[in-house]
């Protein structure tokens, strides 16, 4: 089977947040820092140290809008990205899959 979905954007407002498809420009120092937190590096499976911008460039590069989602959660007031929600699609099956992280903290 060679069905391929169509590229999905996701775009969701609420009154203090947009949630939107990641793009390369969201890749932030910020977001950069979140895995520096030894709770957070835990939950990610990782070593607690900043992630550089190529390792994120590299990670948003990975989401296709088709079976992969990569949303960010960004302030509306600001547009500070304060999280992030990858989601994965099972077409077939008709399953999904989401991991949600909040990086900051305040």
């Amino acid at each position: 089977m060679t069905d391929v979905a169509p590229v999905r954007t996701v775009h969701l407002e609420t009154a203090r947040y947009i949630l939107r498809s990641v793009v390369a420009g969201d890749a932030s120092e910020s977001w950069g820092r979140w895995s520096r937190d030894p709770t957070t590096a835990h939950w990610l499976n990782t070593q607690a140290r900043d992630a550089t911008r190529e390792e994120l460039l590299q990670f948003i590069s990975s989401f296709d809008d088709r079976s992969r989602f990569l949303v960010g959660v960004f302030e509306k007031n600001g547009g500070r990205l304060i999280g992030i929600h990858a989601i994965y699609v099972d077409w077939g099956r008709r399953e999904y899959m989401i991991n949600v992280m909040i990086g900051e903290l305040d």
